[in-house]
């Protein structure tokens, strides 16, 4: 009996081997391939700096910016000024989910009730998430939004007919945009009967 149960011990014993061995030798090429070629470690994180300079412009309420609405064909059906930024349909001022109440714990708020989520607020103050798109600042510090596919090289391209050219900005209502905002700013958080108004033209009025 002692004999079987010796033979079995060493049969599984020498089964695992490979998978043990295996995973042995993974772990050391890892280990080799690190020390070899670390990981580039970054002590500065442009990404960060894009995400932060993008909060500090979207949540300007008073930030005159400009939305293009495109067909399927890429042709422009609508173009628009905006005041503060365009928001998506999917984020929410409240949690989603949630269960029970708990006053003892940081939890989502809904109306004058506090319940328990796993949802978190993000640094927007807000819940939920945007459609899917990327954004860059142009050297000038142009704000530029993209939800369709796209190519990024660190060396320009020439194109044959782009729809749209980042070197041809309209001065003039850029300029009529940024009075509108001196105007919408020097009300701070005035009432819109007390404050200055801006029209769909960017032409201020009292």
């Amino acid at each position: 009996m002692r004999n079987k149960r010796s033979k079995l011990a060493a049969i599984l014993l020498v089964a695992s081997l490979p998978l043990v061995m295996g995973e042995s030798c993974e772990d050391q090429r890892a280990i080799e391939m690190n020390k070899q070629q670390p990981t580039y470690r970054l002590t500065h994180s442009v990404e960060r700096d894009n995400i932060n300079a993008r909060l500090k412009l979207a949540n300007d309420p008073n930030q005159i910016m400009w939305v293009y609405c495109l067909s399927d064909m890429g042709n422009v059906i609508l173009g628009s000024p905006v005041r503060g930024k365009v928001s998506s349909s999917r984020k929410r001022l409240e949690p989603k989910t949630g269960s029970g109440t708990d006053g003892s714990h940081v939890v989502g708020i809904i109306g004058d009730n506090r319940y328990l989520t796993d949802e978190l607020m993000g640094a927007d103050g807000t819940y939920g998430e945007s459609d899917d798109y990327v954004y860059w600042f142009t050297p000038e510090g142009q704000y530029f939004q993209w939800s369709g596919r796209y190519i990024e090289s660190n060396a320009p391209l020439k194109l044959d007919r782009p729809i749209f050219n980042t070197r041809d900005i309209d001065y003039q209502e850029l300029e009529r945009a940024r009075k509108a905002e001196t105007a919408l700013k020097s009300g701070k958080k005035v009432n819109i009967k007390s404050g200055k108004k801006v029209n769909n033209n960017l032409e201020v009025g009292e």
